[in-house]
């Protein structure tokens, strides 16, 4: 491990000079991915940040995962989408053998479906459901070329 130092140490000072555990592998990679060592943005990642500055500037992002981890993808919550985490072996069609016609409009139609009374828990449900599988069709169409 090469160690992020926020400034130059030594063998004799570095343990009370750096703000993480030097020689630790997990640590490590954990700091490399949100290169943040004073913690101006506790939880974020070097690539979620570099999203938010893109957004606030005007452009559009977004970002893939192929291995699960996302923590370098995380920026400030709310200012662009998640990470969206795609298995290593590619992206199989969503509901590639429906029990029924029209199977993804009677999803999207029942998830659709909320009224005054539906609480915070089912709207937020239905609109991430409604968002993956948008998200999804997007990707997949996009892969299958």
């Amino acid at each position: 491990n090469a160690g992020l130092l926020v400034k130059p140490v030594n063998k004799t000072n570095y343990k009370e000079q750096t703000p993480v555990q030097l020689f630790a592998h997990n640590t490590m990679s954990r700091e490399t991915k949100q290169l943040d060592l004073n913690g101006h943005m506790s939880g974020s990642g070097v690539v979620g940040r570099l999203k938010d500055v893109l957004t606030k500037i005007g452009y559009s992002t977004d970002s893939f995962s192929i291995s699960g981890d996302t923590m370098a993808l995380m920026g400030r919550p709310g200012l662009n989408p998640p990470p969206s985490v795609m298995s290593s072996s590619g992206l199989t069609a969503l509901n590639a053998e429906p029990s029924m016609t029209g199977m993804d409009d009677l999803i999207r139609d029942l998830n659709d479906a909320t009224s005054e009374d539906s609480g915070f828990m089912s709207e937020t449900w239905a609109s991430a459901l409604s968002v993956a599988m948008d998200q999804h069709s997007i990707l997949y169409s996009a892969l299958e070329k």
